[in-house]
């Protein structure tokens, strides 16, 4: 073989060396650029089973699973962290048991009194004892046309010293903290008394607390607001009203929160006490009734009869009161916009951009520098997670590759030696 012949082949050989190593160049671009686009919307790799899993970070999340535990086993908690299960055991400690008052109770109740609910509501047959000059009888509580009337009458009940029977309306369930609302049409008459109050005292095994709302009926353009806490009372205060209560309904509420007690009427605060709140859950409770021996608070009952407290509804809601407008504007009313006493800030004034303004932005959109650095740190990386080095790679270095092999290619061709003849 002769000088030229090995040139020749030394030629092709080189071509094709530099035509593989332009086309291993290109080809690892376009993974690199293939990777970093799939890379841009989650740069956290996936964690196969064979990479370890550091479980150290989640041990505090278990040991608080473990706490909340009432059990005296061991609790077993599991731990999942980048796809990798872990499973940690800690000895739980025994803790006492929530006051689950507050989760127990109802959070709102409403009756319009379509109907009588012996599910919700309750129809008293006993005597309080003095100063209630009479006895309560189911029959007095009557629930007809979205109306509950309670009614004053002559009657006689061999377990009480008194002369009259009445109604007295109450709920099943306890209510805590929250707005109680009536809306109700009092007796007029002295010696009487109208209410709409919570209590609950020694017969259901707790403190004396109440909340109340009472007209009294010597004089029914006044109300009265009072409250009993462990027993303790002497909190009584009167308002006017400004309007006779027993001629039309009207909306009474109060808010009983744990620091105060706001009266309201007709949407509007009058009245806030802030002393000795009651702190007991009590039972909603409606009743009326001519006073005995307390003739110097109510005045002197003349005995007429029948008479009549209607109530049109109530309700209860666990939240603060959110009072209403005294006058909502009508239709022909005029309402102002108010205007702006002073020229805005420079600061103050926001252009808003419009649909072409959109447009033209999202078509000169530019990648910013800091999704570049991104870019870089997700192809970092995949190489590190995949365990493969990416070669140092450039179009300019991938071209000049694959021209130098085309130039050796045709030059061999050009050179090639002729065989000699004989």
């Amino acid at each position: 073989m002769t000088k030229k012949h090995v040139l020749k082949y030394v030629c092709y050989a080189a071509a094709l060396c530099s035509l593989h190593v332009g086309l291993a160049t290109v080809s690892a671009e376009d993974d690199v650029t293939v990777s970093i686009q799939a890379d841009t919307t989650q740069l956290t790799p996936t964690v196969t089973e064979t990479n370890p899993v550091d479980t150290t970070a989640d041990v505090s999340s278990a040991s608080d699973v473990v706490q909340n535990t009432t059990s005296t086993e061991a609790a077993t908690t599991v731990v999942e962290d980048a796809g990798a299960t872990v499973t940690a055991e800690a000895p739980v400690e025994e803790t006492a048991p929530a006051d689950t008052t507050e989760k127990t109770l109802p959070t709102e109740f409403r009756t319009e009194f379509d109907k009588f609910d012996e599910a919700t509501m309750a129809k008293a047959d006993w005597w309080n004892g003095n100063p209630f000059g009479a006895v309560w009888k189911p029959e007095n509580v009557k629930v007809d046309n979205g109306i509950m009337t309670l009614t004053i009458d002559n009657g006689t009940d061999t377990s009480a010293p008194v002369e009259f029977i009445s109604g007295e309306l109450r709920t099943q369930e306890f209510f805590h903290y929250g707005i109680y609302t009536v809306n109700m049409k009092p007796i007029k008459k002295p010696g009487t008394v109208s209410s709409f109050f919570t209590y609950t005292g020694p017969s259901d095994d707790n403190p004396w607390d109440e909340i109340d709302i009472e007209f009294l009926g010597k004089d029914t353009s006044k109300v009265q607001f009072n409250y009993y806490t462990n027993g303790q009372g002497g909190h009584e205060y009167i308002h006017d009203l400004g309007f006779d209560a027993a001629e039309d309904f009207h909306t009474y509420a109060f808010d009983w929160q744990k620091d105060k007690i706001t009266w309201y009427v007709d949407g509007v605060a009058v009245y806030t006490a802030t002393e000795n709140i009651p702190v007991t859950p009590g039972k909603i409770m409606m009743n009326a009734w001519p006073g005995k021996g307390v003739d110097d608070w109510l005045e002197p009952y003349d005995g007429t009869t029948p008479l009549v407290a209607y109530y049109d509804w109530m309700s209860y809601e666990k939240a603060t009161f959110k009072p209403l407008p005294t006058e909502e504007p009508t239709e022909d009313d005029d309402v102002e916009i108010p205007t702006i006493d002073k020229e805005p800030a420079k600061d103050d004034i926001v252009e808003v951009p419009t649909k072409k303004d959109c447009i033209e932005k999202t078509n000169k959109t530019e990648i910013p520098v800091a999704e570049k650095e991104v870019q870089k740190t997700s192809v970092a990386k995949i190489a590190k997670n995949d365990n493969q080095k990416l070669p140092n790679t450039g179009e300019k270095s991938g071209l000049v590759a694959s021209l130098a092999g085309s130039f050796l290619l045709v030059g061999a061709a050009i050179f090639k030696p002729k065989r000699r003849k004989g």
